[in-house]
């Protein structure tokens, strides 16, 4: 049986900070199409342990290549993941000491048929399961969210990125608006909450009554165990130009400030195009009605992906408190923060 997958993810996010510097034997290999051998870009691919416990893992290049090195010699596998292909699990192979090993993986191309999926199914509530055709549709925002987190990891490519804070009123005109530009080789960079901080108070900070701080959902925490745990999925309405959506929830009580919102994805090639979200357990004060943010996705044309855009608003008070809202004063308008890519230039290197 193959491992669940956010449980591979946990010990390959915990390894990529130090898999530069540990003493090392290289894999290196060619995904390529069962039959036709044409290359998979863009494709996860893990290399997993005697335990089936992720420690290392990276995305094939444009021509299928992967290079990635393992902690120390012994048995090792890998599993091959990516949109639209049916996820593969090469055999258990041995690295030898100071050796390099040349591996020629396969998948299967295997499109996402879920035509019986209804607005009616049910919820689930473990996102670390296997089956279902919501946990399947999960499973294809899941190979979107690894890519980004580990091409963002690369730090090879260079984005331009505007950034920008606006106050608006309450029909959301603009009163004011800051904007900066920023080069940077970690294009979301965007102050997202690290999973222990959001796993201690929730999706916002309350102090006294009053809301501080919202926060709104990275790659990194949406592949978390703590997101798996404490969410639920549904089936969202088709939208006007027949997306499918899959909806996301918070699911524990004790969350002050909880989260929902739904995952985007194209009809045809289930790639994950956005992710809406709002926020549950917020005072409600008066019109604010219009609180919560967007995420945009894009896959570059060799397989990789990244934070195109994202964008979070919320309510703001006339209060002496000094915090958003929820300290009994007027309801004014709201603040905006959002960021986007101006230009992106792809890394030079093979």
């Amino acid at each position: 049986m193959m491992p669940h997958a956010p449980l591979v993810l946990v010990g390959v996010l915990l390894s990529l900070a130090s898999q530069a510097t540990a003493q090392t034997t290289p894999v290196e290999g060619v995904v390529t199409v069962v039959g036709s051998g044409e290359p998979v870009a863009g494709a996860v691919v893990y290399l997993l342990d005697v335990d089936l416990q992720g420690v290392r893992a990276v995305l094939t290049d444009s021509v299928g290549g992967f290079r990635l090195s393992a902690p120390e010699p012994g048995p090792y596998s890998l599993r091959i993941e990516r949109i639209g292909y049916e996820t593969a699990q090469f055999p258990t192979f041995v690295l030898p000491p100071g050796g390099v090993r040349s591996l020629r993986p396969v998948v299967q191309v295997r499109p996402v048929e879920l035509e019986g999926l209804s607005v009616t199914a049910e919820r689930v509530c473990d996102l670390r399961g296997d089956g279902g055709d919501l946990l399947r549709v999960w499973s294809e925002a899941r190979k979107a969210l690894t890519a980004t987190v580990l091409s963002e990891a690369r730090g090879e490519d260079e984005f331009l990125v505007e950034v920008s804070e606006r106050r608006l009123n309450r029909r959301l005109l603009a009163l004011g608006e800051r904007v900066d530009t920023v080069r940077t080789a970690w294009n979301s960079a965007f102050q997202f909450v690290p999973v222990d901080e959001l796993a201690e108070v929730g999706w916002g900070r309350v102090e006294d009554g009053v809301v501080w701080e919202v926060y709104g959902p990275s790659p990194q925490v949406l592949l978390s165990p703590w997101f798996a745990e404490h969410h639920c999925l549904g089936v969202a309405p088709i939208g006007t130009d027949s997306i499918v959506g899959l909806e996301f929830s918070s699911r524990d009580d004790a969350l002050q400030i909880g989260i929902e919102g739904t995952f985007w994805f194209a009809p045809q090639s289930w790639h994950l195009q956005r992710i809406s979200f709002g926020f549950t357990g917020l005072p409600r004060e008066g019109e604010a009605t219009h609180e919560g943010g967007e995420i945009e996705l894009r896959m570059e044309d060799g397989g990789g992906w990244y934070v195109e855009s994202w964008r979070i608003r919320v309510p703001t008070e006339r209060t002496r408190g000094g915090g958003l809202f929820g300290g009994g004063g007027q309801f004014a308008g709201y603040v905006e923060t959002a960021g986007r890519v101006l230009e992106h230039v792809r890394s030079s290197r093979p």
